[in-house]
């Protein structure tokens, strides 16, 4: 009972932030409908041209099986996310610990609600691919055991993400790597089963279930470490703050910072410190990590174009890069500026009368997610080009390409941030799917301008190239200035309560 109760909770609150949501901006509302149809209309043919036998470009593998695995990796992110907000990092969880039911069956009620979101986007998404084939593509057909697959493979991930958040929040890094580790397994099998039987498709919905039984026993296992998991990220996090505040500052940010004023250092450091969580952070250097590693392994398995590349085959690579350079900044910089104002939570009304100027918050915020600018440059800007043996000119092109595509999504994301804030303290900012997917659209659209028309240019003439890419970093940096300044009059004006 207590389980159902937890779960009709989540659902009803779930429920009417998306009425809300649509309500209030019915403009946007209609904007990403647009989105997704196109979205879906591409995926669609993507999905035609590589349903009969894959498509062998190079670098671009692409078969059945991988589009799957693309699909559960999707949706493994999302479920940890959720976990992440709706369970491990949520001091609202205080109100369900103490209350006379058990634990463990008020978290299944969290897992059962994650469930229902998978399936809620799984049903979105075969909808609208559903509604556009038969009104663009009526000829292209899908083979019965590829959408089969998608249902189990949205269940599994929803357990994947589930025991993933409670594992990557042990106390103790020596127990968080041997705890991911072991579970990482039944993600390698995933993998290493589609691969063996790609050619019997027939048997992946089988290999989907017995591996999705294997996913649902580790949910129970982890729960018994859900305390333990639970105290660390929210208690822990405090005491965190609480060393750093009596210790002071570190070497490194002293030096980082010794030209500032004394307002601004400690805007920064709270912003570093606080609001930028450990697991965020660690999170995102793994994903763009693993993000460099897929990269390598695609340049591995590269060789001479295909046909699909065409008279563009010198364009995969770098094509490839940008991205891997998209993706990371995306992540990085978008997605953690757009909740960085919702996070203040309660802490908002503090945050308002402190005695420095709105422009001063927005620029410890800015400055706090571009500190991050470096692991990205050495991680994906750089290690691919040379392996490939790209000239020095292509190399520069990458580095200023990341550093144009910094400064341009975090201006994206607190502006964003300062026009959709979330103030939930439950889901700690978390801004819903919707409003994601919409800034990730603006930031492909912003991407391909800033980054796709110096890469043209940079094709034909490497000088011209590099001075129009350093000419685009330059607007981008002016591009956030405005954003600064613009997201410092959404502040002063937003008036909510929290």
């Amino acid at each position: 009972m207590a389980a159902l109760t937890v779960f009709a909770a989540d659902t009803l609150t779930a429920h009417r932030s998306v009425l809300a949501r649509l309500a209030k901006h019915p403009a946007l509302t209609a904007w990403f409908v647009v989105l997704l149809v196109a979205a879906t209309w591409m995926g669609l043919r993507v999905a035609e041209l590589v349903s009969s036998g894959g498509v062998d470009a190079g670098p671009m593998d692409i078969q059945p099986h991988t589009l799957l695995l693309v699909f559960f990796m999707i949706m493994t992110g999302k479920s940890v996310v959720d976990t992440n907000s709706r369970v491990t990092q949520n001091k609202e969880m205080m109100m369900i610990l103490g209350q006379p039911v058990d634990i463990y069956s008020a978290l299944w009620g969290k897992f059962a609600y994650i469930i229902l979101s998978n399936l809620a986007v799984l049903a979105v998404v075969l909808g609208t691919a559903t509604a556009v084939r038969a009104a663009f593509t009526p000829g292209l057909f899908f083979p019965p055991w590829f959408v089969a697959c998608l249902v189990p493979l949205a269940l599994l991930a929803a357990a994947m993400g589930f025991v993933l958040s409670i594992l990557t929040s042990q106390p103790g890094l020596a127990r968080r790597t041997v705890l991911v580790a072991a579970f990482s397994e039944l993600a390698v099998a995933l993998y290493f089963s589609f691969d063996l039987l790609k050619g019997a498709p027939e048997y992946l919905v089988p290999a989907s279930m017995f591996l999705l039984a294997a996913g649902l026993a580790c949910v129970p296992l982890a729960s018994r470490l859900f305390l333990a998991a639970w105290n660390y990220e929210v208690s822990g996090s405090e005491g965190v703050v609480q060393r750093a505040t009596r210790g002071g500052s570190g070497r490194l940010f002293s030096v980082m910072t010794r030209r500032m004023d004394p307002a601004a250092r400690e805007l920064l450091r709270k912003e570093m410190v606080i609001n930028i969580s450990r697991k965020e952070v660690g999170g995102t250097v793994f994903t763009i990590i693993g993000l460099a590693v897929v990269l390598v392994y695609l340049r591995g398995r590269a060789g001479e174009p295909g046909p699909v590349a065409g008279p563009f085959g010198d364009l995969v690579l770098p094509l490839l890069v940008c991205v891997g350079l998209y993706i990371a900044a995306v992540l990085q910089y978008a997605m953690l500026g757009l909740g960085s104002l919702g996070k203040e939570g309660k802490n908002f009304w503090i945050l308002k009368h402190l005695p420095v100027r709105s422009e001063r918050v927005f620029q410890a915020k800015a400055g706090a997610l571009l500190v991050f600018t470096p692991v990205i440059v050495f991680a994906i800007a750089l290690p691919l080009p040379i392996m490939a043996g790209m000239a020095a000119a292509w190399l520069a092109f990458f580095v200023l390409a990341a550093l144009a595509l910094a400064l341009a999504f975090t201006a994206v994301g607190i502006w964003s941030g300062t026009v959709y804030p979330n103030f939930d303290e439950g889901t700690r900012g978390t801004p819903d799917v919707m409003t994601m997917y919409l800034i990730m659209m603006a930031c492909l659209f912003l991407g391909a301008l800033a980054v796709g028309l110096p890469g043209l240019v940079m094709y034909y003439d490497h000088l011209v190239g590099l001075l129009c890419m350093a000419l685009s970093a330059d607007w981008c940096a002016l591009f956030l200035y405005h954003a600064i300044g613009r997201s410092a009059r959404n502040y002063d004006a937003l008036e909510v309560g929290v």
